[in-house]
């Protein structure tokens, strides 16, 4: 098997998105319903350890280029619920400023740079969410 690594950048476009709240693991997340966000409001890099902090052991409901719920837990595993590419299972990393997924159905690793606007709002790969503790 040969292995490809695919990058995905933030895309820049306007989003609507809602999204609702999950409790994975005891911890809450609340999360915020936003009608339109701007994807070039999200100037920040989301850092390996912001990424840790907010999102490991939590759920996440994401809109945009589709829809779902992705769960990261803490041993580095994650389970998606995609509108377009259906359920799938796999294991998550963090390396050079990108989280990277190794999905059970694709063969290549794909990472993606996570961009927050800095007051709980998250964008990647044309998908974006929110959470507030």
């Amino acid at each position: 098997m040969t292995s490809r690594r695919l990058t995905l950048l933030p895309l820049a476009a306007v989003t609507a998105f809602a999204v609702a709240a999950c409790e994975p693991t005891g911890s809450s997340v609340n999360v915020v319903t936003t009608e339109f966000v701007d994807s070039a409001a999200f100037s920040q890099v989301v850092t390996e350890e912001e990424f840790r902090l907010t999102h490991v052991g939590n759920c996440i409901f994401f809109k945009g280029s589709s829809s779902g719920k992705q769960c990261f837990d803490s041993v580095g595993s994650t389970y998606i619920a995609d509108q377009v590419r259906g359920t799938d299972t796999g294991t998550w990393t963090t390396r050079d400023g990108q989280v990277c997924f190794m999905w059970s159905k694709q063969e290549a690793e794909v990472c993606e740079t996570y961009m927050t606007d800095g007051e709980g709002n998250y964008f990647s790969g044309g998908r974006t969410w929110s959470l507030s503790s």
